[in-house]
């Protein structure tokens, strides 16, 4: 028996090009637990009324990522995205009163922020810790460099 070679039918059509695209892998326990210990710093150092910006900054910072990650993913009425937005509002009057002091001269801007500010600060903190386990690396990547790009700009 002769072995019969036969040409496959091949498509005229050309191949599209390959693109990359990024996994939405869950977040690990370890990212969990890194935020978890940047939270509670800066949580502790928000109710020591500690005067640097440092721990608005960082908590800032994650409820930046996070909330807009929870809104997408869970809508704009769950308790967590509710408990962040009112976190930020409450950063947002106390910055806006900070800077007010800063310019009329005085230094102690930062001691001023009021027990109701710190009580919605620390519940948009709970309520990141509890979105974070439940949202995706890709999206909160994705909003940190959207974060980064308004900054630059």
């Amino acid at each position: 028996m002769m072995g019969c070679l036969s040409k496959m039918a091949s498509s005229k059509k050309p191949r599209k090009a390959y693109k990359p695209r990024m996994v939405n892998a869950p977040v690990t326990e370890g990212l969990v637990q890194m935020f978890t210990e940047c939270l509670d710093l800066a949580e502790t150092g928000l109710h020591l009324r500690v005067p640097t910006t440092d721990h608005f900054d960082a908590v800032a910072a994650v409820l930046n990522v996070v909330g807009p990650c929870t809104m997408r993913k869970f809508g704009e009425r769950h308790e967590w995205t509710i408990a962040m937005s009112s976190a930020a509002l409450a950063f947002n009057a106390a910055a806006d009163r900070a800077e007010a002091r800063r310019k009329a001269g005085k230094e102690e801007a930062l001691e001023k922020i009021y027990d109701s500010e710190l009580l919605a600060i620390s519940r948009g903190i709970d309520a990141a810790r509890a979105a974070i386990p439940h949202l995706d690396i890709r999206s909160m990547a994705e909003q940190r460099y959207r974060n980064l790009a308004r900054k630059s700009q």
